[in-house]
């Protein structure tokens, strides 16, 4: 859950109704999640984990909200380099591109 102002504010502030999903796999932030987007008819906190994304993908809030035939975004934040693992370095960076996961040093 990201701090400052949150990603379904941002898009609220640019006029959108862009539906926002926040997705994580500890419960208590799930449920600080769902308190921050209450009111927000287009924003929901989910639980989910990024190493199953199958178990996300048929969560049931993604598929009543999420239209896979219309362009998505996905916003990943202070979770990639901690799935990669044991990949993790100090000084390591990573980047998510459309062909896949490139890790490399700095």
């Amino acid at each position: 859950m990201p701090t400052g102002e949150k990603t379904h504010q941002t898009v609220r502030h640019l006029g959108s109704s862009a539906r926002v999903i926040y997705v994580d796999r500890d419960p208590v932030v799930v449920a600080h999640g769902q308190q921050l987007v209450d009111g927000d008819d287009n924003a929901w906190s989910v639980e989910g984990d990024l190493t199953d994304p199958h178990g996300v993908m048929v969560h049931p809030v993604i598929r009543r909200y999420l239209d896979f035939t219309k362009p998505l975004a996905l916003f990943q934040s202070a979770t990639l380099l901690a799935a990669l693992g044991k990949r993790r370095r100090l000084g390591s960076s990573g980047v998510l591109t459309g062909r896949g996961i490139a890790v490399g040093r700095r």
